[in-house]
């Protein structure tokens, strides 16, 4: 896949394990410019000893198959899916974009807003 966009961030924590399954959690923050834009995230897995690794899984519900890792519909079984462990994210558009350094009074002056504080603050 393409890297992450300059100023973009991405991050993990660990979840409590459940059973013999390992959980994480994953945040993304897209960088400045991206508003408007759709961005798909894709995530691979591979345990510690490099035995198992895989960038998608089988949805076979009921199935032996079902949650291991595949690179196509074939290892899946009759009727499964090898799916990519991907999300797709919508980047909002920006009502007021600031950047670091601005200031309540440097906005009020670039969106022509009178400096009362009750105006400044529905910014």
């Amino acid at each position: 896949g393409a890297p992450p966009a300059p100023g973009s961030g991405l991050t993990t924590a660990p979840l409590p394990a459940t059973g013999t399954q390992a959980r994480l959690q994953v945040g993304w923050r897209p960088a400045r410019g991206m508003e408007g834009s759709r961005v798909s995230i894709c995530v691979a897995a591979r345990d510690r000893l490099r035995l198992f690794a895989s960038r998608a899984w089988c949805d076979a519900p009921g199935r032996p198959a079902h949650g291991t890792g595949c690179d196509a519909d074939a290892q899946c079984g009759p009727g499964g899916r090898c799916r990519r462990a991907c999300v797709e994210v919508a980047v909002e558009r920006c009502q007021v974009c600031v950047g670091g350094g601005d200031t309540l009074a440097l906005l009020a002056r670039r969106y022509a807003v009178q400096t009362t504080w009750l105006r400044l603050w529905a910014l």
